[in-house]
C-alpha cells in the first residue's frame, strides 16, 4: 500500500503529462506506473523529455514493452545514474526460501538480468531436448515458454487444408490447465515446467542432469541471450548509451562489457541516428553461408597469377571492418598469406569492381583485374561468335 501511495504522489507531482494522459484515457494505469517507476531518480532537467519519449512509446506498446522502453530511455538520458543504480542493485543479489503447503517450498533468486535469463534459457532448452522425442499431437504448449497458439480442437472449420493438411486431428492447448496436465501418450509424462524444475534441482545438487538418461543430450546446448551494446559504451565511455538485454531492458554496462569479451562473435548493428531504425546488421566473421559462397566463387587466391587453393587462404575484408567495411560477399575475397600481407603492408591497393572482379593497383598506378575462375573458364551453351562471312 505504501508503495502505491508513493507512486501516486510521484505521478501527480512529478509526471503531469503522464497523469493527464491517464486522466483522459490515452494510456491505462499499467502504462502510467511503468513510466513513473522507470523515471524515479531523474532530474528535473531531463524528466520532461523522458516523459515525452515514454508517452510516445506507451501510445503503441503494451504495458510490458512500455516498461522495457521506459527503462532504456531513462538509462540513455542519465547513463551515470543508471550505472550507479545497477551496481547497487547487483549488490542486493540474493537467494531466498519460503515455505509452501503440502511439502513444497519456493526458492527465489534475485540475480543480474543477463545471468537470470541465461539460466532460464538453458533450463528451457535442456527441458525441450528431454521431451523432444516424446512429442505427440496432444502435447500442450507451455505458456511460460512463450507458447501462445490457437486452439484448434475439434473440426477444421475455417482452416485452409493446404496449410493445415491434418487440421482435423491437430489439437493445441494453451493456458494453466494445459501446462498442468500430464503429457498423454508419451513416455515421459512430465510437463515442460516440471522437467525444467527437475533439471534445476539436479544441476544444482549434483551437477549432472541424471533424470535425462543420455549424457550426450546436452553436449551442444548452451544458454542464449541477446545484448545490444553501443560501441562507445563497449569502449568504456559512460555517455555512449545503455547496454540493452533483449526482453528486459538496460543492464549494468560493466556486465555487458564482460559478456562481450566472452562472446564468440559480435553482430554489428547500423542504426539511423535520427530515428533509431535498424538499417543493417553484420559481423566481422562471415557466416557459414557466406564462406561456402566465397569458396565456390574464388577457388584460389584472388591475386593475379597466384594458384594457392582457397582452403589455404585468408578470407579478407577489401575495405577493413574497422573502417566500416561490411561483412558481405561484395567486400570479401580470399588471399594467401603472402598476398594478404602485401595488401595491408605494401603500396599495393585492392578494390572490388562488382560481380566478383578484384582489381589490384600497383605502386605505379598500373591496374590488374582478377576475374573469378568460373567466369574465366565459362563456355556459353550458344555459340555467339560472329559468322565467317
Amino acid at each position: 500500500m505504501q508503495a502505491r501511495i508513493s507512486d501516486a504522489h510521484a505521478l501527480t507531482t512529478d509526471f503531469p503529462a503522464t497523469f493527464a494522459a491517464l486522466s483522459t484515457g490515452q494510456i491505462d494505469a499499467g502504462h502510467a506506473w511503468a513510466i513513473v517507476r522507470s523515471g524515479i531518480g531523474l532530474t528535473d532537467e531531463v524528466r520532461s523529455r523522458y516523459e515525452r519519449l515514454a508517452l510516445d512509446a506507451a501510445a503503441t506498446e503494451s504495458t510490458t514493452r512500455t516498461a522495457q522502453a521506459a527503462r532504456a530511455i531513462a538509462a540513455a538520458l542519465r547513463p551515470e545514474a543508471f550505472a550507479d543504480r545497477a551496481s547497487a542493485a547487483a549488490d542486493e543479489r540474493d537467494v531466498r526460501l519460503y515455505d509452501l503447503d503440502v511439502g513444497m517450498v519456493r526458492l527465489i533468486a534475485d540475480l543480474p538480468a543477463p545471468l537470470g535469463q541465461a539460466i532460464y534459457d538453458l533450463l528451457t532448452s535442456q527441458a525441450r531436448a528431454v521431451l523432444a522425442t516424446d512429442q505427440t499431437p496432444d502435447s500442450p504448449i507451455d505458456p511460460a515458454d512463450g507458447g501462445a497458439g490457437p486452439d484448434l480442437a475439434g473440426d477444421s472449420a475455417g482452416l485452409d487444408p493446404a496449410e493445415y493438411p491434418h487440421a482435423d486431428t491437430l489439437r493445441l492447448e494453451t493456458g494453466p490447465r494445459a501446462a498442468a496436465e500430464p503429457r498423454t501418450g508419451a513416455t515421459d509424462a512430465r510437463t515442460l515446467a516440471q522437467v525444467r524444475a527437475d533439471l534445476f534441482c539436479e544441476l544444482l545438487l549434483t551437477g549432472i542432469p541424471s533424470s535425462c538418461g543420455d549424457d550426450d543430450l546436452f553436449a551442444h546446448i548452451t544458454a542464449q541471450i541477446q545484448v545490444t551494446v553501443p560501441a562507445l559504451t563497449l569502449a568504456g565511455d559512460p555517455s555512449g548509451g545503455p547496454a540493452l538485454l533483449t526482453g528486459h531492458g538496460p543492464i549494468d554496462p560493466d556486465i555487458a562489457r564482460r559478456l562481450a569479451g566472452l562472446a564468440p562473435g559480435w553482430d554489428r548493428v547500423f542504426t539511423d541516428p535520427y530515428s533509431g531504425e535498424v538499417l543493417a546488421v553484420d559481423r566481422y566473421r562471415p557466416s557459414a553461408q557466406i564462406k561456402r559462397y566465397l569458396a565456390a566463387r574464388d577457388e584460389r587466391c584472388r591475386a593475379p597469377a597466384c594458384t594457392r587453393p582457397v582452403h589455404r587462404c585468408d578470407c579478407d575484408h577489401t575495405v577493413a571492418a574497422a573502417d566500416g567495411g561490411p561483412t558481405e560477399v561484395e567486400n570479401l575475397a580470399h588471399f594467401c598469406r603472402r598476398h594478404h600481407t602485401d595488401k595491408h603492408q605494401t603500396a599495393w591497393r585492392v578494390r572490388q569492381l562488382g560481380r566478383g572482379v578484384i582489381e589490384w593497383i600497383g605502386p605505379t598506378g598500373r591496374r590488374y583485374a582478377d576475374r573469378p575462375p568460373a567466369v574465366v573458364r565459362f563456355v556459353p551453351l550458344i555459340d555467339d561468335s560472329p559468322p565467317p562471312f
